[in-house]
């Protein structure tokens, strides 16, 4: 179990804010799709946990936005974390898997947005 523990520190340390940026999101967006069949079968309780891991991933993300320096597209991030973060909230007190649907499909095309940004560009 140590090597596991090590190598996932190691592997994080040696990461790019890119890669760092696109994991979050991968994270983020498996644990509302969890969270999202949870709400499908009413389960309101077991939807919890992947849904405040959701909305603490989006809340650091939300905190590293840099708005001297990002401009209109810092200005939109903002806007949209915020309202991922509400809707996740709304709709886990909601039980709402229709709603949180919505939030995972804004979140999936940030993410597509990011992943296009960051990848090589062919010359």
């Amino acid at each position: 179990m140590k090597g596991i523990k090590t190598y996932k520190e190691h592997s994080v340390s040696v990461s790019s804010n890119e890669e760092l940026v696109l994991r979050l999101f991968e994270k983020a967006i498996v644990s509302l799709w969890e969270a999202h069949g949870y709400l499908q079968d009413d389960d309101k309780r077991s939807a919890v946990h992947p849904m405040q891991l959701s909305r603490k991933i989006f809340s650091e993300l939300l905190a590293c936005l840099d708005h001297d320096e990002g401009g209109e597209l810092t200005e939109n991030l903002h806007g949209l974390y915020l309202w991922i973060i509400r809707e996740i909230s709304r709709s886990g007190f909601e039980g709402d898997a229709d709603r949180l649907e919505k939030s995972i499909e804004v979140a999936q095309s940030i993410y597509d947005g990011f992943k296009e940004a960051f990848s090589p560009q062919e010359p």
